[in-house]
């Protein structure tokens, strides 16, 4: 992913330059693997005689170090290439429980220990749970709460050629901080720059390294996120400026990512509290590009998707229309037909329970799944009205989560 962001934004401004190393992975892995070089003899670099390098600690300007799952993954993915033990680890996790917790911190530990296969269960991979990490804090016992996290990330890291460390977002930037300095670990700063001008972008980086040499923790450099492709030239070359004046190396930066903002249908079922009804499970590990709420005719519907090319369209419409869904079923065995990427059902009249010919859809596709098998389009029913289905779905952003073994895929390094 980290090579792959420099190709996308070179062929989307079909410039060069200083393009060459937006996001490239050999800028990132220079700069660390000097960094380590240079330090090795120090504690946070080594464990024993060996020298085995030990740690790196991804910071968010914003405390958000969640938006910044590419960088994660990509930087996961290159070193268990070229060291046998690995980690992941987050002083402060999401839920007491990750197994089962819904917190998003939850998510992103599962993500990494499943798509990685780590070695050690899941409650090793952090120290305290944010809920009581934030009472620590407000609590006055930050002091307490970091000597903990010191002494069980120690534990963690002997058992671990190399461990990228997760900051987090409890307290203030300087809690993060205060982490980083204890566990001795040189850190990488993360910027999201979508959004954000050339000054926001630069003052929030100066803030971040104001406090991170306030407590002497190393910079190995700046790494931004989902810039935008159109004025990437610009903005490249004024930070680079801005960072070098600053004394920061630019490590490069991932460019917005269609695949990657993307929604998967998967994504919608705990969103609109939905379920899986029928079809193929496999083609719920895909995005749609459009959303259609189909109020009018069948005919009329399949003539707005043709005429709109190469959508990949969800489409929304009540249970009781039953129609529609066995004509969008009829279009997508057809070669002729419509690309259709699901179908999600909502509440049909009053919510009486009806079930509206569920067990003819259930026959139909029970017979269809033995000549296309896998490739039957998904349709999921969730009681919601459709009006706020809809408005749920707005609200929906793509996310890399644990099931999403495509955009996984795609973070991960594809070249050494």
């Amino acid at each position: 992913m980290l090579a792959y962001a420099a190709q996308q934004i070179a062929r989307g401004s079909g410039a060069a330059g200083p393009l060459q190393h937006l996001g490239a992975l050999n800028v990132l892995r220079s700069y660390v693997a000097g960094g380590l070089q240079q330090r090795e003899s120090s504690r946070s670099f080594s464990t024993g005689n060996d020298h085995r390098h030990s740690s790196l600690y991804i910071t968010d300007t914003d405390g958000k170090v969640l938006g910044h799952t590419p960088l994660l993954i990509g930087l996961v993915n290159y070193f268990e290439r070229h060291l046998p033990y690995v980690g992941y680890y987050a002083p402060v996790g999401g839920s007491a429980n990750p197994e089962k917790g819904t917190h998003p911190m939850d998510n992103q530990l599962r993500l990494i220990h499943d798509a990685f296969e780590l070695k050690y269960d899941l409650k090793s991979m952090f120290c305290v749970s944010e809920d009581e990490a934030v009472r620590e804090v407000a609590a006055g016992k930050r002091g307490d709460l970091v000597d903990r996290i010191y002494a069980a990330f120690q534990g963690y890291k002997e058992m671990h050629d190399m461990v990228i460390v997760h900051g987090t977002s409890v307290g203030s930037g300087r809690f993060d901080a205060e982490i980083a300095s204890a566990i001795a670990a040189p850190a990488v700063i993360a910027c999201q720059a979508k959004d954000q001008s050339l000054n926001d972008i630069a003052r929030k980086v100066m803030m971040k390294k104001v406090m991170l040499d306030d407590y002497k923790v190393p910079i190995l450099g700046v790494c931004l996120n989902k810039l935008p492709v159109f004025d990437s030239n610009i903005m490249i070359t004024q930070l680079k400026r801005k960072f070098s004046e600053a004394g920061i190396p630019f490590l490069g930066a991932f460019p917005e990512d269609k695949l990657l903002r993307g929604v998967r249908l998967d994504e919608l079922l705990p969103a609109l509290n939905a379920e899986f009804m029928f079809g193929s499970k496999v083609q719920l590990d895909q995005e749609y590009s459009a959303v259609y709420v189909a109020s009018q005719r069948l005919e009329e519907l399949l003539e707005l998707m043709a005429n709109d090319g190469d959508t990949r369209p969800l489409v929304i419409t009540s249970r009781d229309r039953l129609d529609i869904v066995l004509g969008l079923l009829a279009s997508q065995v057809s070669v002729a037909g419509p690309n259709v990427a699901g179908i999600l059902l909502t509440q049909a009249g009053f919510g009486n329970g009806r079930t509206y010919a569920h067990s003819i859809m259930s026959r139909m596709f029970e017979g269809l799944s033995k000549y296309y098998q896998g490739s039957l389009l998904p349709i999921m029913s969730t009681d919601l009205p459709l009006y706020e289905a809809v408005r749920r779905l707005d609200r929906v952003a793509g996310a890399v989560l644990p099931t999403s073994s495509r955009k996984i895929q795609h973070c991960k390094v594809n070249q050494m």
